[in-house]
């Protein structure tokens, strides 16, 4: 469809195109929403999306999901000491607390969508239900120094965007573009790995473009200019490398407390 608009084709054939690359969603997407139609009255696509979204925005939460635990009780019983019992009302009272932390409280919210961005660009991994580094503490093959992190990944794809830009590359405007959206798209709920992962998918390509066109560089004797470039590159490593948010000890997965619940399930209360 960007193609067909690039051309300054017509716009009935962009509209086609469109809609053939929605097809897919719409037909996945669909049957879940006139379920839960059936079932609720309101046509979502998942519940707790709204809760997802408050928790999101709940400066005092500082972008991260609610500890599990009391924590976390206390957040789920909230709608229904209100009286909001459907799953309809639920999601409703979740979106309307949303719009009023943006509206009663802008300066903390905004200052939230900062340091969500420095989350989400940054190489700390953040997890919901698991502790990644505590897995990686565990295993020699993952413990490995060599594995590339998220903070490794985007500033060869950002040094890729720019090459891009620069030679206008129409066909990578999509590329990016796409990266751009999506990122925007997951900006309002709380930082997760799992949120960002997708974006890996568009900015690869882009890290591997920047890498020959190194690579090309220091064959063709182009000393100085990659000089400058080691330099721009070491200054965004400084920028997404640190842990500026404290992220290693806001994260609130509690590991152990999961561990007890599995073993609670399976019958083992001793070993809970």
């Amino acid at each position: 469809a960007w193609n067909t608009v690039v051309r300054r084709r017509s716009a009935s054939r962009a509209a086609g195109r469109v809609v053939l690359l929605l097809a897919p969603v719409i037909a996945m997407s669909l049957p879940l929403m006139l379920w839960n139609y059936k079932l609720t009255g309101s046509p979502m696509l998942r519940t707790q999306g709204a809760e997802c979204l408050y928790i999101g925005n709940e400066p005092g939460f500082g972008g991260l999901i609610v500890s599990p635990g009391w924590e976390w009780t206390d957040l789920e019983t909230r709608p229904l000491k209100e009286g909001k019992t459907l799953t309809v009302e639920r999601e409703q009272y979740w979106f309307d607390k949303t719009l009023e932390i943006v509206r009663t409280r802008p300066g903390e919210w905004m200052a939230l969508q900062g340091m969500k961005l420095l989350m989400q660009v940054g190489n700390y991994e953040v997890s919901q239900e698991i502790d990644i580094y505590r897995f990686r503490k565990s295993s020699p093959l993952l413990g490995c120094w060599f594995w590339p992190g998220f903070g490794f990944l985007l500033p060869l794809a950002a040094g890729g965007i720019l090459l891009a830009v620069r030679g206008r590359e129409k066909r990578a405007v999509q590329v990016w573009l796409c990266a751009a959206v999506y990122l925007a798209s997951i900006m309002p709920f709380q930082a997760a790995s799992r949120f960002r992962l997708l974006l890996v998918v568009p900015m690869l390509p882009f890290a591997a473009m920047f890498l020959v066109n190194v690579a090309d560089r220091l064959r063709g004797g182009q000393f100085r200019v990659m000089a400058a470039t080691g330099l721009a590159l070491l200054a965004a490593y400084a920028a997404v490398l640190p842990d500026y948010t404290n992220l290693a000890q806001r994260n609130g997965i509690d590991h152990w407390l999961f561990v007890g619940v599995k073993r609670q399930n399976s019958g083992d209360i001793d070993g809970a």
